[in-house]
């Protein structure tokens, strides 16, 4: 065939085009494949990491240090900086400090350095908070340090003084990218008088199907009825306080980018919870302190169980005096997740990104801040507990025995004492959950259901559409 030399050209052109895509492509399916070739799927059906065999190589000792000290975590780096400047005299520190009404500024900034490579040589967030990025797509990135080799190298660090299962939820790839350094966990307060009256022993709620009938009964028996629900009505979605991460449903797996909550626990637990949910207005319980509010809704029956969440020591204490006086029997245990065990969840984090210059200044602060001086200190860990095992103990201790205005209180019995703390602080998992997929994404999709404008099934083939979306990005 005879081809003219325009047309020519444009063939050549169009086949160099189509290499140049090809090749293009092949280089996508690399890197998809090596996001995805350190880790592969046993015969069980678990996730198991491979061992990366690249040599760590220590940065040198520098003498400066760059922290950014946001609105919301001021309170920790504060204490411990000055610890730093007494221990390491040698090191400049830049601090980097924005006030209240700076918190859209510091996110921006951070977001920007932080994908350029630049930015401080620590980050101290908290997961969950809306303006921070994703934190499993940014360890996706490459962006973090593993700290395991510093703590491998580090005779003076052991990882058994601390809460495992709250570390672990660090872990990411088989790298240790995060630090967690306090957490949330949940407990459920009743009272035997209620249990009675619905027919439900406290056995029948320690396995997460036992929880999910007793609420489900209950549900039916008062529906008819809205001023008796599982939970106290709240705005903001409650099901999301409710549900996520206590159940131990997980809506997305990062590590093999999946969505995997299509199972008969999702539905019956949001179905079980949705009559919590009252939209976007405050309610009375919304205006009124937690610890006022506890008593009066369980002494008259207005609820079947109390969440912890947001309950400081003090507010247990309050409250299960408060229930006594009112010549009722409290009942406190755990929220059983899918697996019937005690779920945690991360509150906040602490990493070194790969470009800091200063990662063993940066190490050495995060040493400071996991410190008894620091995990200890009441004013900065509550009441959140700390990871350091002994310090939430004496922390748990000091607040329920009295302090300050709590002193009038008498203190709990030993045996109280003892389960309460054996429930806070042994948990047994511990989950790492982020903003936008359970506080956006869950809430925006799942929204018409809990109104009652559309159907479970229709909301959650949206919901898994839009999760699959969005960790595919």
């Amino acid at each position: 065939m005879k081809i003219k030399k325009k047309s020519k050209s444009r063939l050549i052109v169009a086949v160099i085009s189509i290499f140049m895509l090809v090749v293009m492509f092949a280089n996508l399916q690399s890197c998809e494949n090596y996001l995805e070739s350190d880790f592969y799927i046993d015969s069980d059906g678990n996730i198991q990491y491979i061992e990366d065999d690249t040599p760590f190589v220590m940065q040198e000792p520098t003498d400066k240090l760059v922290v950014y000290i946001s609105p919301y975590n001021g309170y920790i780096y504060t204490p411990a900086l000055n610890i730093f400047r007494e221990k390491y005299p040698h090191v400049e520190i830049e601090v980097i400090e924005f006030g209240r009404n700076d918190a859209d500024k510091y996110f921006t900034l951070l977001k920007t350095e932080l994908m350029a490579g630049k930015g401080p040589d620590l980050i101290l967030e908290q997961p969950m908070g809306g303006g921070f990025l994703d934190i499993y797509k940014l360890m996706d990135t490459g962006i973090f340090v593993d700290l395991q080799p510093f703590i491998d190298e580090d005779s003076e660090f052991n990882l058994d003084d601390y809460n495992k299962a709250v570390l672990d939820a660090g872990r990411y790839r088989g790298k240790r990218y995060l630090m967690p350094i306090q957490y949330d966990s949940q407990i459920l307060l009743t009272t035997q008088e209620i249990l009675d009256a619905e027919g439900v022993k406290v056995s029948d709620l320690e396995t997460f199907d036992g929880f999910i009938k007793a609420i489900t009964r209950y549900n039916e028996k008062y529906k008819n009825n809205p001023g008796k629900t599982v939970f106290k009505k709240q705005s903001y979605c409650a099901v999301v306080h409710n549900v996520f991460p206590w159940s131990g449903i997980e809506l997305i797996n990062y590590a093999t980018r999946t969505v995997n909550f299509d199972t008969p626990y999702f539905k019956s637990i949001v179905e079980a919870m949705k009559w919590s949910y009252v939209g976007d207005e405050p309610t009375d319980y919304d205006r009124i302190p937690r610890s006022l509010s506890t008593v009066p809704a369980l002494e008259n029956q207005e609820i079947f169980f109390d969440l912890k969440y947001g309950f400081s020591y003090h507010e247990f204490h309050e409250n299960y005096f408060g229930l006594l006086d009112k010549g009722l029997t409290p009942v406190f245990f755990k929220y059983p997740n899918i697996e019937n065990e005690n779920n945690a969840r991360v509150d906040r984090v602490i990493a070194i990104p790969k470009a800091s210059k200063n990662q063993i200044n940066a190490y050495n602060l995060i040493k400071i801040i996991l410190s008894e001086d620091i995990q200890n200190d009441s004013s900065i860990y509550f009441p959140m507990p700390p990871v350091l095992k002994s310090a939430a103990k004496a922390q748990f201790e000091e607040a329920i025995h009295g302090s300050g205005n709590f002193q009038a209180l008498p203190p709990l019995p030993e045996e109280v004492f003892n389960a309460y703390l054996d429930l806070l602080i042994n948990v047994d998992t511990c989950s790492l959950i982020t903003f936008t997929p359970y506080y956006e994404i869950f809430r925006r999709d799942m929204g018409a259901y809990f109104e009652g404008k559309k159907s479970f099934d229709e909301c959650v083939k949206i919901l898994e559409n839009s999760l699959q979306i969005y960790v595919s990005e």
